[in-house]
């Protein structure tokens, strides 16, 4: 038995059917830095997940869904303006879990679930322009494009409350949070910025573009 998902305009992934296996095993998702992997993963959870999904996915368009099929069974979650609406027919029980401390707890030693929903928040006057380094060598690196980035903010440790800065980019007029980011952008972010700190101004070598 296969559960059915259907995911359109959310983060990277404009239109997206994929059938997942529910037996037990060991299953991978692979592909290409930036293809929706951590997508998939995080609407895949909305099954059997409980959190608002505001705080789970951040800014989306309207019009965006998951929907799921199992057995008949429906559950589906679409934005109609600003509010997401949830329908069901009959019932999908699923038991699972969702495990995303390596996105939201072992990068920042000092997290709260609260800390995080404040710096969803921040005042957009107090994002300051990343450094060129960090822009072009994530996007270098994880896209083959060193401008793919080209709306890279981040918010000072003095406001975001955390012991890093905390980073944004901007992408077709979303504004996407590091907490929100896929695996890769998290932890190479991460990376770069400890690059640039300890270095202060590194020069932007040739680098060739990698994949998982």
């Amino acid at each position: 038995m296969k559960l059915k998902m259907h995911i359109s305009k959310i983060k990277c992934i404009n239109d997206l059917t994929i059938e997942i296996p529910i037996e037990p095993g060991l299953y991978a998702i692979t592909g290409q830095n930036g293809s929706g992997k951590s997508t998939i993963v995080a609407s895949a959870s909305r099954v059997f997940f409980n959190l608002p999904m505001k705080e789970y996915f951040g800014d989306t368009v309207d019009g965006a869904m998951i929907e799921f099929e199992l057995d008949g069974n429906k559950r589906s979650w679409h934005k109609n303006g600003k509010a997401w609406v949830q329908e069901q027919t009959g019932n999908m029980n699923i038991r699972g879990f969702y495990e995303g401390s390596l996105i939201y707890g072992y990068r920042f030693k000092d997290t709260t679930y609260d800390k995080l929903k404040k710096s969803e928040s921040i005042d957009k006057a107090k994002l300051r322009t990343s450094h060129e380094f960090i822009r072009k060598n994530l996007g270098l690196i994880l896209q083959g494009d060193e401008d793919y980035y080209e709306k890279l903010y981040e918010v000072p440790r003095e406001y975001a409350k955390f012991d890093s800065s905390v980073f944004f980019y901007e992408k077709d007029g979303i504004q996407v949070s590091q907490f929100h980011m896929s695996t890769g952008e998290n932890l190479l972010l991460s990376i770069l910025n400890s690059l640039y700190i300890k270095n202060k101004e590194p020069k932007i070598r040739n680098y060739h573009p990698i994949h998982d």
